[in-house]
């Protein structure tokens, strides 16, 4: 069976929760049956079948991480290829991957997760990193057009999906189960929670509402997640006044997160830039009508008007309206998400992405 390693370094759920340790989270337990899969990681996975490299914290870790790769790859020979998930600009480090991978005559694949504009800084250093790579591969198509034309280099596009699934209770049940109104307007968000995601614009958008309209709408926002911003937005909606309207249910394990969809009226996503966005491929799998910026990574997964409502980066004031629009107009709703579902079966399919991957290794 055919050796493969992965380079996970913190990107390992459930210790960190974001689109590319999801993926990688289910993507290396649906390769597990057609390889033996290693992985470089500080915490282990929550799963077994797979041998960890257990990462000694070290500093500065951009020189000592590929250290460590470069011995444990040495002795283990028989591992001929290597899974890295480029995620930021680590430039050293990355240059310093690639030559140890030359050194070591080993093929390795560059997935990049990374949706933010790529740096022109060590331009050269991480072009050496792409441009060895046996396969590099974008996990949208707005990455795949920026990195190709700042680095030169030829990518293929595969999404970051993972498998989706149907939670078999009811709306009713949940709310029960979560402390949620049953008469409420639920309007979810899922994901970490820090400020590339703005999650503060929603809080701030029913805010804006007068008594008539929190009368007549009735809004409450569930967070499914946790993270460095969620103290300040605890804060904020009792500063703003809606604190009762808001419920905080910290971090959800993934399995769960299917519940979240289920309770809830609205998806709503504030992001200032998405790579391809798993929460978001989850609502449109849920049926749940979509309220998005229209940026980049979030416009090249779902269509304004078609799949969707969209309104301009913290642009609190046409978010509030579009709320108020898909609760009071159900033909509308029902419209564009029955489009964004049909989308999402056309487009996104979980065994054409493992199929993919198996080609490729």
């Amino acid at each position: 069976m055919k050796k493969i390693h992965f380079v996970l370094r913190h990107g390992v759920y459930p210790y960190h929760v974001g689109g590319m340790e999801i993926f990688n989270y289910y993507l290396i337990q649906n390769l597990l049956p057609h390889y033996e899969i290693s992985y470089s990681a500080y915490e282990p996975l929550q799963f077994a079948g797979c041998k960890r490299h257990k990462l000694k914290t070290l500093r500065p870790s951009s020189i000592f991480e590929p250290f460590q790769l470069f011995f444990f790859l040495l002795a283990h020979r028989d591992i001929k290829t290597v899974v890295y998930s480029f995620s930021q600009d680590r430039w050293f480090a990355w240059a310093l991957y690639a030559l140890f991978q030359k050194i070591l005559q080993i093929n390795y694949i560059a997935v990049i997760h990374f949706g933010k504009n790529p740096s022109c800084n060590h331009k050269r250093s991480i072009r050496f990193f792409f441009k060895n790579a046996k396969k590099v591969i974008a996990v949208s198509k707005d990455i795949k057009n920026k990195y190709e034309a700042l680095y030169k280099i030829k990518c293929d596009v595969c999404y970051p999906l993972v498998p989706f699934t149907k939670s078999n209770k009811s709306k009713e049940c949940l709310r029960d189960e979560y402390g949620i109104p049953q008469d409420a307007k639920v309007i979810c968000m899922v994901g970490t929670i820090k400020q590339m995601k703005n999650p503060d614009t929603v809080i701030k958008a029913i805010s804006l509402m007068n008594d008539s309209e929190l009368s007549t709408y009735n809004p409450y926002i569930v967070f499914a997640g946790s993270g460095p911003m969620l103290e300040s937005l605890k804060q904020s909606a009792q500063d703003l006044g809606i604190a009762q309207r808001v419920k905080f249910l910290g971090f959800v394990p993934k399995e769960a997160v299917n519940e979240i969809y289920e309770l809830s009226d609205i998806y709503v996503i504030c992001s200032d830039f998405e790579g391809t966005s798993v929460s978001l491929l989850e609502a449109m799998f849920h049926k749940i009508p979509i309220i998005a910026t229209n940026v980049q990574g979030i416009n090249d997964t779902v269509q304004k008007d078609i799949d969707c409502l969209m309104f301009d980066l913290n642009d609190t004031k046409t978010l509030k309206a579009l709320i108020c629009t898909f609760v009071s107009n159900e033909h509308l709703k029902s419209k564009l998400t029955d489009n964004a579902y049909q989308h999402y079966l056309k487009k996104y399919n979980y065994s054409n992405i493992i199929s993919y991957y198996k080609n490729v290794l």
